[in-house]
């Protein structure tokens, strides 16, 4: 994540929606950089008070020239 940060230090992320239940947290965000902007989905599996497994998954919404 330092060498994406590094080369897209314009970087934002914000999270729409955020919803934890049991061992699992649900987040919806919606990402940009430079020209591109995109929106997704992560599923976090906590296990002992951290992340033990992530599902992700991110579509491109708009480029624009």
């Amino acid at each position: 994540m330092e060498d994406f940060l590094h080369k897209y230090p314009d970087y934002k992320e914000t999270i729409v929606h955020q919803v934890a239940e049991n061992d699992f947290v649900v987040s919806t965000l919606n990402c940009s950089v430079s020209a591109i902007t995109w929106s997704g989905v992560t599923i976090d599996r906590i296990k002992n008070g951290k992340i033990a497994e992530t599902w992700v998954w991110f579509k491109r919404i708009r480029k624009t020239a």
